[in-house]
């Protein structure tokens, strides 16, 4: 594992099993703590160019994805089925009390959160899917 610090940010070379493992392991972390580093690069001798160009790309998708993707979609959702959910239950909400926006606000936040943690765990786990293509294709390649 070699890590850069060029003008534009640190990067992680990727060069060996070793740091594909970091990889996998440091992404819960590197969400809480901020990734040391800007970019991954990859560095097998045996991948041809364009396949690594493709693996380097996913890899960077999926490891900085930050989730906020999935988070949006769940808190537009969740708006748009308060908004509709009077007209469908015949219920009214209006005048609004404090509690009811107090909850709707809740459930809004509670729907964002959740649908962040979504998108982070989908792109954790199609980080570990890339990831063992990778290894496939190292071990068909003889790195």
């Amino acid at each position: 594992m070699a890590l850069g610090n060029p003008a534009t940010g640190k990067i992680l070379c990727v060069d060996n099993a070793e740091t594909l493992n970091f990889l996998r392991e440091s992404y819960w972390k590197s969400k809480i703590d901020d990734s040391p580093f800007s970019e991954i690069t990859l560095r097998f001798k045996n991948l041809p160019p364009d396949r690594a160009q493709i693996f380097q790309a996913k890899l960077n998708d999926y490891y900085f994805e930050c989730g906020c993707g999935m988070g949006s979609i769940f808190l537009a959702l969740t708006i748009l089925l308060l908004i509709i959910l009077p007209f469908v239950s015949g219920v009214s909400y209006f005048p609004p009390s404090w509690k009811g926006v107090a909850a709707g606000a809740g459930i809004i936040i509670g729907s964002a959160l959740i649908g962040k943690l979504s998108g982070l765990a989908r792109s954790y786990l199609k980080l570990i899917h890339v990831i063992s293509q990778l290894r496939s294709s190292l071990r068909a390649s003889g790195d």
